[in-house]
């Protein structure tokens, strides 16, 4: 989950041809694109070549500070807001690190506990748009733990689970006090929660639960202050209104294309089970989506590959591209209109840079880290667009 600064988008004026005239919105100077049609289509069977310099112009990494007292476990997840970076990590530290936009340690959320203020599992946060806050979501206690934008408590709500709702997973603000929760164990997997009035008022979207253990584990990405909900075996991605969801638009994969809703599902319980499984009943997987002004971008798993869809909005064009030149490994992780970031431990810079994309600064950055033997935080990497 991504909250997407308001600067300007610096993409280059697409170069139109007679087939296809875009059409552009423009709002606060900001020029921005729509789906035409509000499909998008790609074929599959013909993998396209492509180069980073297609897309982007230089690439900048951010290795994230580390101490004896700054050390992020497995990461649960990034969020980039006001030109900082928030980090959340699972087991044993169970925190949120926030570090400048160069990779300077600010403070983290630590408090792990049973008292005022501190949390036992946390699962997902968002930064509220709407209290300004970090709302952290306790899956033990079934709460949300908020603290300001300096890490202070503010207030922890109400218990919002109970013998139905047993576990939620992650969450979105749609309001100061209402959210839109993603479980994997309640009948339904999207639930908007009034927290004022302590009751459900609204869910939708029934789901084999077995499908969810091979499910993205955050199934939400924002784009122009809207939210949006996808799954790994719907070709829909949906608007998440401020009642119910809503089509947005469609993937369409010709004769790939299938309906998950009529494809039986392994009852196992073991994951390693139902993924191989799930390989061999779906052609593709779509595990990530995300959308900037001009470019949707995905990526999809065919089997134990990856492969990466850019559609450009303003051709009207998509491309599946399953290496760019350049790189081993693409995996976006969040983007905005500026950029597209990722991280990877120091040991991988290799499958995820490339030299001719770096300035003599990230060049030497990349020489340091590769000299480090002991442990290492992330480094984030951006791919920053033309």
């Amino acid at each position: 989950m991504l909250l997407f600064c308001s600067a300007c988008f610096r993409s280059k004026p697409p170069v139109v041809t007679d087939a296809y005239e875009p059409e552009i919105f423009t709002e606060d100077s900001v020029d921005y694109y729509p789906i035409r049609d509000n499909k998008i289509s790609v074929n599959l069977n013909n993998p396209q070549k492509a180069s980073l310099f297609d897309y982007f112009e230089r690439i900048e990494l951010i290795p994230l500070e580390t101490r004896n007292d700054v050390l992020i476990g497995p990461v649960e997840k990034i969020v980039y807001y006001q030109n900082r970076f928030y980090v959340l990590d699972e087991r044993p530290q169970y925190s949120i690190h926030v570090f400048d936009e160069t990779g300077n340690f600010i403070f983290k959320i630590a408090k792990r506990g049973r008292g005022p203020g501190e949390y036992i599992l946390p699962y997902d946060f968002v930064i509220n748009p709407f209290t300004g806050h970090i709302d952290l979501l306790d899956a033990f206690n079934g709460r949300v733990v908020s603290y300001d934008l300096q890490g202070n408590h503010v207030k922890t709500s109400e218990r919002f689970t109970d013998s139905d709702l047993r576990v939620v997973h992650s969450l979105i603000a749609i309001s100061e006090n209402k959210y839109v929760f993603n479980s994997g164990t309640y009948q339904y997997r999207i639930i908007y929660f009034d927290m004022d009035e302590q009751i459900i008022f609204h869910h939708e979207y029934e789901e084999n639960v077995a499908m969810y253990t091979v499910q993205n584990n955050n199934p939400f990405y924002e784009y122009r202050g809207q939210w949006y909900f996808y799954r790994v075996f719907d070709n829909y991605t949906y608007l998440v209104g401020t009642e119910s969801l809503e089509k947005a638009y469609t993937w369409d994969f010709g004769r790939h294309s299938y309906d998950v809703r009529k494809v039986e599902f392994l009852e196992s319980r073991s994951l390693m089970d139902r993924v191989e499984d799930a390989k061999r009943r779906f052609p593709y997987w779509m595990s990530f989506q995300g959308q900037n002004n001009r470019y949707v971008m995905a990526q999809i798993r065919l089997g134990d590959d990856h492969g990466n869809v850019m559609y450009d909005k303003s051709m009207h064009e998509s491309k599946f591209v399953e290496e760019f030149d350049e790189l081993v490994s693409f995996r976006p992780y969040a983007v905005t209109n500026k950029f597209v970031f990722n991280y990877c431990y120091h040991g991988a810079l290799d499958d995820y840079v490339t030299e001719d994309m770096l300035d003599e600064s990230n060049r030497k950055k990349v020489e340091n880290l590769k000299d480090i033997r002991r442990e290492q935080n992330p480094v984030i990497i951006k791919y920053n667009f033309k």
